[in-house]
Formats: C-alpha cells, structure tokens, sequence
C-alpha cells in the first residue's frame, strides 16, 4: 500500500507550495465557455457577461480572519463565522467565471472591487449591470475599455428626455456621451405577484444603454434575449 499523507503534511505542504500554482491554473482555465449557439450567452455580436458576487463563503473563525473580514451582524447579534465576499466577471448563459476574480471583505463596496476587473473587458462584450452600478464613473469607467453595457437605473434616476424613437426607448445625455433609456417590465417566477383580484403586478425597470440605434437593436429584442438578470455564482 502507498502511503496516505496527513492533514498536517497536507496542510503545511500548501503552505510551502503557496497561492502562484493555483493562481496560474485558474487563470489558465477562466476562459468563456459558450458556443455561438449557447442560449443567452450572446446578444447580436457581443458576448454578454456581468459582475456578480457570492456572499456565502464563510473561513474559519481565527483571529487573523476576525480582524481582516470582520462578522457580518443583524439584530440578533454577530455571525457566527467570517464571510469572504467573491467578486467576480462572468459569462452570462454558462455562468463561466472569466479572467481573475476577487475576494474581499463584506465590509468593503462590491464597486470598489469590480473596479479592478474592468481590464476583462474588450469591445466583444456586453456588460449587464444592476443599478449597483448605475454612476456616472462606472459608466465612463466602462465605455473607457471598449465594451458595449446595458444597466439598471436606480429609481431616483430620470433622465432627460431628448429624442423619443420609434420602438419606446427614448435618447438622453447624463454626464458626457449620448445613452438611450429602454422602461421595461419584467416578469418572471420571482418579479412578479399575483393579487387577489386576479391582476398581476411585474417590476418594472429602466435601462441605460450605449446601443442607442433602435432599428439594429430593438427595446423589444434587448429586454426579451438578453438575459441580464442572473444566477448568482454560488448559492447565497
């Protein structure tokens, strides 16, 4: 029989080893994923793909951990472990993380940390966002790479209205380039209630896009193919 290594050997053996090896492995497999034919992967040319962000990882509750991460706290007190939030760029339709992705404290905005993975993108992509990245930087921040983007406006949000197109969007200015605003409603298992009356009540959400020719790109076509509201990396 071949010997079986301990949790002690295991453990100190990561340690001398370090990060490098599966820092280079993930970087070497964090590639798209999506065939040209994968459902709600594309939307016309451009490869779709989001930031998103997993608050369920919990770490050991060790001091180091404690004071790095800190515990999340709701009125019944503290968490009982510390959480270590994920952030990263995905591929929409596949889910497929892309290019690095960062760790991070709760305690710290999920901007603050997307912001370092705006060097992904490239003039291929279509980046959904929602309204936690509705400012006027991180709009600038990424039309800067090249990148096409389609993101939900928060609700004190209204935009001037400039030119109404044909298809319902209309065209408006906010801080710098000319944007188009598609409203729309979205229904779905989870957006949408059913009242006693039998009526139904779905969100209704404002969009912000740099696609701002309606007849290449339609309101109808973007808020129906583009699948911009996504699962979450992990669960949580």
């Amino acid at each position: 029989m071949s010997p079986v290594p301990s949790e002690k050997a295991l453990r100190d053996l990561r340690r001398r080893v370090g990060a490098a090896p599966l820092k280079a492995l993930f970087e070497a497999l964090a590639v798209p994923l999506a065939q040209p034919s994968t459902p709600g992967a594309r939307y016309r040319s451009w490869r779709t793909v989001a930031f998103d962000g997993c608050g369920s990882l919990k770490v050991p509750d060790h001091e180091r951990n404690r004071n790095w991460l800190g515990k999340l706290k709701s009125r019944l007190g503290p968490a009982g472990y510390p959480t270590m939030m994920l952030m990263a760029l995905v591929e929409t339709g596949t889910r497929g993380v892309l290019g690095g992705a960062v760790f991070r404290s709760p305690r710290t905005s999920a901007i603050t940390y997307a912001a370092r993975l705006l060097q992904l993108l490239d003039r291929n992509m279509l980046l959904l966002a929602d309204r936690g990245f509705d400012s006027n930087h991180s709009r600038e921040a990424v039309a800067a790479t090249g990148s096409q983007f389609l993101t939900r406006c928060r609700p004190y949000r209204r935009p001037p209205v400039l030119t109404v197109l044909n298809d319902g969007s209309y065209l408006t200015q906010i801080a710098g380039p000319r944007l188009r605003v598609i409203d729309a409603e979205v229904k779905g298992e989870r957006r949408t209630a059913n009242g006693a009356d039998g009526s139904t009540i779905a969100d209704q959400y404002r969009l912000v896009t740099a696609l701002t020719d309606h007849r290449t790109g339609p309101a109808t076509s973007m808020t129906r193919n583009v699948r911009w509201n996504l699962d979450p990396v992990c669960p949580g």
